[in-house]
């Protein structure tokens, strides 16, 4: 493991996207990088497939609406899993080869854009995100619920 120092307003937006008693500083900032796991020891986080920077890969806001739409039908809340297959059934005749090419974790371009939007959306204060076991519970507050009116 490596120590950086970060000052207090960084902190703060940590802290801010933490479960409390949960999580770390490290296990938000991959949650947020979207890195799969834990890392123990000397072990080497694994990096963002550049393959998924290309141009020819869906852009995360894209996937916005459908995840507000996806939650707002299942009660404006749903664990991970529960979203991402809904909003990839939802999204799936829109999506490019890009899009379904896999990392070493097979995990899809889309399927990570789609995790980062929903951690850019909890940072704008829209969903709160809560550790379940091994998964996350997404839910909209009350200002993302205002967001699906007329959708």
């Amino acid at each position: 493991m490596r120590t950086i120092e970060i000052d207090e307003q960084v902190y703060r937006w940590l802290e801010s996207l933490a479960a409390p008693f949960v999580d770390t500083p490290n296990s938000v900032l991959r949650t947020v990088a979207g890195f799969e796991g834990e890392t123990t020891g000397e072990e080497v986080p694994r990096r963002p497939s550049k393959m998924c920077k290309s141009p020819l890969v869906t852009p995360q806001a894209a996937f916005r609406e459908p995840i507000l739409r996806v939650l707002a039908k299942l009660g404006h809340t749903a664990l991970r899993p529960q979203v991402l297959n809904k909003v990839g059934k939802m999204v799936r005749e829109q999506l490019t080869p890009s899009d379904c090419l896999k990392d070493s974790a097979g995990v899809a371009c889309w399927q990570a854009a789609v995790v980062r939007e929903a951690y850019a959306m909890r940072a704008e204060g829209l969903l709160d995100c809560t550790r379940v076991g091994q998964t996350e519970n997404w839910r909209l507050t009350i200002e993302g619920v205002g967001m699906t009116y007329g959708m």
